[in-house]
């Protein structure tokens, strides 16, 4: 992930009516950084976790929060940033592991299904409880592992009902 000069001088250096274009680049960055469906392992709950926990890393990481903290903070005077960031950052990774899914019903290791649903599942089980905790600046390893079950369980469970019946 970029430095933390670069993400402030990002927004310090384009003014307001600009900073949507800035956010939308900013949140193609942060999905370049998130590995491909061609990038994943071929056993789907391998996937799903490797994915998982590099979002998870990224979302959390402290620049990705100082970041975060600045859109929403602006988003209620100008809505088109949250929507430049939820659009290119959060669609784009779900996008992302929609792919992956799909490719995984293609290749007959898991049952067709909304692929899309799944990805917004994974990614909000994975994403929100770092996320919220490092916006608010909470840090409790306590907390990260009741997440991290959290991501087994919905994982397992998927896979429980999207696996392919054996023959």
């Amino acid at each position: 992930m970029p430095d933390a000069p670069y993400w402030g001088r990002l927004h310090a250096e384009r003014p307001v009516k600009r900073k949507p274009l800035g956010v939308a680049f900013a949140g193609g960055q942060f999905v370049a950084l998130l590995p491909s469906a061609d990038d994943l392992p071929e056993a789907p709950a391998e996937g799903l976790r490797s994915f998982a926990t590099k979002l998870a890393d990224l979302v959390g990481a402290p620049d990705a929060l100082r970041f975060q903290r600045l859109v929403i903070a602006e988003a209620e005077r100008h809505p088109a940033m949250g929507r430049a960031l939820y659009e290119t950052a959060v669609l784009g990774a779900e996008r992302v592991l929609a792919s992956y899914l799909c490719s995984c019903v293609e290749h007959g290791t898991l049952r067709p299904h909304d692929a899309s649903a799944t990805a917004r599942i994974v990614i909000d089980v994975a994403t929100s409880g770092p996320r919220l905790r490092g916006l608010v600046a909470v840090r409790d390893a306590g907390i990260d592992a009741i997440g991290e079950r959290a991501l087994t369980e919905t994982i397992t469970s998927l896979m429980l009902r999207l696996m392919p019946e054996a023959d």
